[in-house]
C-alpha cells in the first residue's frame, strides 16, 4: 500500500484532536507528522504528551504564534518584501521532510510561508482544510480564506519577480465531521471524517492521555451546565452575567454550574458564588467523552461547545441557546450560523432549543 507523507499543523486543542482522530481512522497507514503551536495554553506541555503516545512519526513544536499575527519579522520596503516572496522562511523551524499533503486550518502567515517551503519540495503537494467547529461549516470560514486571497492579490506585482506559490490556491479539499451541515458555497470536495467509536478503548486512552483527563479535579455534577464565552476577553459585554443570575433565579444558584471559558483569565462566576470547573485546560470534548451528561441541562448564549458531544461521539442532552434572549447580539451570529443551527436541529432535533425568551426555557426545561 502507498503511504502517503502528511503533515498537520494544530493551533488548538480541537485542531489537535481532528488530528489524532484522522491519524487513528483514516490515515492509520500513512506517515503523519505534526506541528503544535505556541497558540494555545500549556501548549509545550501538550506537545510532550502527543509526542509521548507514539502515534505520529514526528512531532514539532513551533512558536509561530506572533510570526502568524504579523508582530514579528515584518518586513519593511519594498526589497525585504520581495526576499520574503523569492525566499520564504521561518527562522525557528526549518523542515526537512517531503510531504504529499498539508493539514491545515487557519490559514494565516505561517501556514502560508510553511507551504511556500514544502512546495519547493514537492511541487503536486495538495492541501486539505479540516474542522474546526461550527465556524468551519459557516461563511466566517469562508471570508477568512477569501480575506487570505485578498492579501495574496496584492502581491501580484512581487509574484510577477518570484513565481512564489500561494496556499489558497492549492487548497484541494475540506475534511468535515458533519459534512450536511455545511452552509457555504466550498469550491472544495468536501470528505467525511471517519469518527472512531467512543468505545474504542485504545482511542479514548489516546485522547485521555495528550489531555491528562486523569488530573482532572471538576465534577460536573449540577443539573445545569452554562457554557460561558469569550465576550469579556474580547471586551464585549453582552450581559451574560444578568443572564446567568437569570437562570440562578429559575433553577437556584446551587443547581448551576460554570463552565469557565478557557481564554478569560478573570473568573466572574466564582465571585458570584457560582460553582465553576479548576481545570480549563482539559477540552470540554475530551470531558464530554468520559461522562454521561443524559440527565443534565447544557444552556449557553452561543456557544458551539454544546454541540460536539452530539456531532462527534453521538451523545444527546438537552440544549438551549439563548442569544435571541438579550437586548446586544452576539458577534458569532449571522444568517449562516442561523442556518447551520436549522441543519443541525433537522439532523440531531431531540431536545434542541433556540429559544427567543426565558419563558420558553422555564417551559422546555
Amino acid at each position: 500500500m502507498f503511504k502517503r507523507d502528511i503533515l498537520f499543523v494544530c493551533n488548538t486543542v480541537f485542531q489537535c484532536m481532528t488530528a489524532i482522530t484522522l491519524k487513528h481512522k483514516e490515515f492509520e497507514h500513512d506517515n503523519v507528522d505534526i506541528i503544535i503551536s505556541d497558540h494555545m495554553n500549556e501548549s509545550y506541555d501538550l506537545y510532550k504528551r502527543i509526542e509521548g503516545i507514539n502515534l505520529f512519526r514526528e512531532v514539532f513544536y513551533v512558536e509561530t504564534k506572533e510570526y502568524a499575527y504579523y508582530k514579528e519579522n515584518i518586513p519593511n520596503n519594498f526589497w525585504e518584501k520581495l526576499r520574503d516572496e523569492a525566499f520564504p522562511h521561518f527562522g525557528k523551524f526549518q523542515i526537512t521532510n517531503r510531504y504529499d499533503i498539508f493539514m491545515i486550518y487557519n490559514v494565516d502567515r505561517f501556514a502560508q510561508t510553511l507551504f511556500s517551503i514544502l512546495a519547493k519540495k514537492n511541487k503536486f503537494i495538495e492541501v486539505k482544510l479540516y474542522d474546526e467547529g461550527f465556524s468551519t461549516y459557516t461563511t466566517i470560514y469562508k471570508e477568512f480564506i477569501n480575506s487570505i486571497s485578498n492579501i495574496s492579490k496584492k502581491k501580484n506585482i512581487l509574484r510577477f519577480f518570484t513565481k512564489r506559490r500561494y496556499l489558497h490556491e492549492n487548497i484541494t479539499g475540506l475534511y468535515l465531521f458533519e459534512p450536511d451541515l455545511i452552509c457555504w458555497d466550498c469550491p472544495y470536495p468536501v470528505h467525511k471524517i471517519v469518527k472512531a467509536d467512543i468505545n474504542d478503548v485504545e482511542y479514548k486512552n489516546i485522547l485521555n492521555n495528550v489531555f491528562g483527563y486523569e488530573n482532572i479535579r471538576d465534577t460536573y455534577d449540577a443539573r445545569v451546565i452554562f457554557f460561558e464565552e469569550a465576550f469579556s476577553h474580547e471586551n464585549i459585554d453582552i450581559g451574560d452575567i444578568e443572564l446567568v443570575e437569570t437562570l440562578g433565579e429559575i433553577v437556584g444558584k446551587e443547581n448551576i454550574f460554570i463552565k469557565i471559558h478557557p481564554r478569560n483569565p478573570n473568573n466572574r462566576f466564582k465571585k458570584l458564588g457560582y460553582k465553576t470547573n479548576l481545570d480549563t485546560g482539559i477540552p470540554w470534548e475530551i470531558i464530554a467523552l468520559n461522562n454521561d451528561f443524559s440527565d443534565r441541562v447544557f444552556v449557553t448564549i452561543s456557544s458551539s461547545a454544546v454541540l460536539t458531544p452530539r456531532t462527534i461521539f453521538g451523545q444527546n442532552t438537552k440544549t438551549f441557546f439563548l442569544y435571541k434572549c438579550l437586548e446586544k447580539k452576539s458577534p458569532y451570529i449571522n444568517d449562516s450560523t442561523e442556518q447551520y443551527f436549522k441543519r443541525f436541529s433537522e439532523k440531531f432535533g431531540d431536545d434542541f432549543y433556540i429559544v427567543n425568551e426565558i419563558e420558553q426555557f422555564k417551559l422546555n426545561l
